[in-house]
């Protein structure tokens, strides 16, 4: 998938056989949903589409059947995914090639495709920004991207209830930040979609209901390797393990009981680069760049606005710069987002209580630009706090 992140298929499950079926499995889970949101863009006209991380090919294989008149490339890290891949999609006409590379490093040789897939693989990048802006570089002018993900705080709930699935996705969620992932991307991806130039970016959530589908597709994607290894690695007590496993087997039994499971579905396409002034991408990275600079970052304004205006839903160039954000309408979740972005970006923190007590676009800016300014006398390895009424810029 990517060369580093919180997805290693010799590692994720205690089988690796069994975690390519749960792969597979996943796609089935969603399927009578999926294919239907994948036909809203038009897939079946001649259309080059790309899957990024593609797994042992079944998505492809899934939507070359789909759509017959299109082409299909996939890239994979893994050698043993990209052999199942291989061997699934030989002889299919409408897979192109099957790459086996990570995203990152990805070589389109000049090739730019019309949408890029990415399925269950953001979630387990450190920085998700690094592979959207990877995706923009390889897409046509007009080109889609779908990010299709997992919230794990939305994931499998049941009738009868099993408090020890909190007890298994609390584990779940805590190895996979260790390992660099973000297991609740999903209630994210608008946002990251946005940040990173994308254009009427649009969310849908799939659901899928035992009562609809029945339990097989539920009990093949979910698997016993995952909870297994996370006791193994000490995330989860195999007090909780037995206790879990006790009362899915009593659920199942049950004959009122239900299962059902939530994933995320954003969508965007290119935004036009004049339109966004060449800003430079919105990476982490690339800002943290400028931490050890003398002077402001020539564009830290307009990313303030750009972050303003996400976190407002109005275009930026419609931002007042003198009206306080709080008459603009900005709620504490959203001085929360662009306090995070912020702080990312140039490792400064602005208080929210100074985004909600009266603070002006521009007086946030021109803060900013004083703290970057002085950059050179403090730390940069540590955030800067940022008592910005003690500063006299608010």
């Amino acid at each position: 998938m990517i060369s580093s992140g919180s997805y290693q298929l010799s590692t994720f499950s205690t089988s690796i056989k069994a975690e390519m079926k749960r792969l597979d499995a996943q796609i089935d889970l969603f399927w009578q949903k999926e294919r239907i949101f994948y036909q809203k863009f038009n897939m079946g006209n001649h259309l080059h589409i790309i899957d990024l991380g593609c797994g042992t090919g079944y998505l492809i294989h899934k939507l070359s059947l789909e759509f017959p008149l299109s082409k299909f490339t996939g890239v994979e890290q893994d050698p043993l995914l990209v052999q199942a891949a291989l061997s699934r999609l030989q002889g299919n006409s409408s897979v192109v090639k099957i790459i086996n590379s990570s995203i990152e490093h990805f070589d389109s040789q000049t090739e730019n495709f019309d949408i890029a897939i990415l399925r269950l693989v953001l979630e387990h990048v450190p920085d998700p920004f690094l592979v959207l802006n990877k995706i923009r570089s390889i897409l046509k002018p007009e080109g889609r991207i779908i990010v299709i993900d997992n919230d794990f705080e939305y994931h499998l709930s049941t009738f009868p209830q099993i408090e020890e699935l909190k007890d298994l996705y609390k584990a779940y969620r805590e190895s996979r930040i260790q390992d660099g992932g973000d297991p609740c991307i999903g209630r994210r991806l608008p946002y990251l979609l946005k940040q990173a130039g994308f254009n009427q970016v649009d969310l849908d959530i799939f659901t899928a209901h035992s009562q609809l589908i029945g339990d097989s597709p539920f009990l093949s994607s979910e698997g016993g390797g995952i909870p297994t290894r996370l006791a193994k690695s000490g995330f989860l007590q195999e007090s909780v393990l037995h206790s879990l496993v006790r009362k899915w087997k009593e659920m199942l039994e049950n004959p009122h009981h239900c299962l059902i499971r939530q994933l995320f579905a954003a969508s965007g396409v290119m935004k036009d680069y004049q339109d966004s002034g060449n800003r430079e991408e919105f990476s982490s990275k690339s800002f943290s760049d400028h931490t050890g600079a003398s002077a402001a970052p020539p564009d830290y304004r307009q990313f303030l606005y750009d972050t303003i205006s996400v976190s407002l839903n109005i275009d930026s160039a419609l931002i007042d710069e003198n009206t306080p954000l709080i008459d603009a309408g900005l709620d504490s979740v959203g001085a929360l987002d662009i306090q995070n972005a912020l702080k990312g970006a140039f490792n400064i923190e602005i208080p929210i209580s100074a985004m909600l007590g009266g603070a002006t676009p521009n007086q946030i800016a021109e803060s900013l630009k004083l703290q970057l300014e002085n950059r050179t006398s403090q730390n940069p390895d540590s955030p800067e706090s940022s008592d910005i009424e003690e500063r006299g810029t608010l």
